[in-house]
């Protein structure tokens, strides 16, 4: 089976859960390619039998970034699809706003799910939370989530993997749900610092 795994990661937390999930998903005998977001391109997309994708949260929400990468996607016909995401605070909306992102494309989400890493909101009473996260226990929940992923693939097994989290399917109503989903791209532009403009920027190729 050939997984492609497109990730954005801006201090290395979503990079670490993906090298694990690439390194388990080898093991299993299937062809993996992991690749930048910056970097990814329409053939890859097409290439691809399986498609993770995977992000940190901000402000309880997928980042700007992600969403017009997302958005821009080809027409993924059914393709199956898991979602991923790292984060130092209230998940929020994150990856249920993933799947849908992807279903609105016409892809098929079969799970997904969340590790912790440490917080780099630029928000100063906030940088700095879950030092040392991601860490080997949050690691192990990454491979335990690729072992359940290869096991359904290898299968060819219907409905959802096992021990992905519930909210990639069904957004929760908590306090932060609520944040991420009235916390507009233009409102957090003008409250928050302004990022690196640099690191955020995504090259389009397709």
């Amino acid at each position: 089976m050939n997984i492609t795994i497109i990730y954005f990661s801006q201090t290395g937390n979503t990079q670490k859960v993906t090298d694990v999930l690439v390194e388990v998903l080898l093991e299993k005998g299937h062809d993996v390619k992991a690749i930048p977001m910056k970097k990814a391109t329409s053939d890859d997309i097409g290439a691809a039998d399986i498609l993770g994708i995977g992000t940190p949260c901000f402000s309880s929400q997928v980042p700007t970034p992600v969403k017009e990468f997302l958005k821009g996607l080809p027409a993924l016909d059914s393709r199956r699809a898991f979602v991923f995401a790292t984060s130092g605070g209230a998940p929020g909306r994150v990856l249920y706003d993933l799947t849908c992102l992807l279903k609105d494309k016409g892809a098929t989400v079969i799970g997904g799910f969340l590790i912790r890493g440490k917080l780099s909101h630029p928000a100063p009473c906030l940088v700095g939370r879950m030092p040392d996260r991601p860490n080997e226990n949050d690691l192990a929940e990454v491979r335990r989530f690729a072992s359940a992923l290869a096991e359904h693939l290898s299968n060819n097994g219907a409905g959802t993997v096992v021990g992905s989290r519930p909210d990639v399917f069904m957004p929760g109503f908590g306090f932060y749900n609520q944040v991420g989903m009235m916390s507009s791209d233009g409102f957090l532009r003008l409250v928050l610092p302004k990022p690196n403009e640099r690191s955020l920027k995504i090259e389009r190729t397709f």
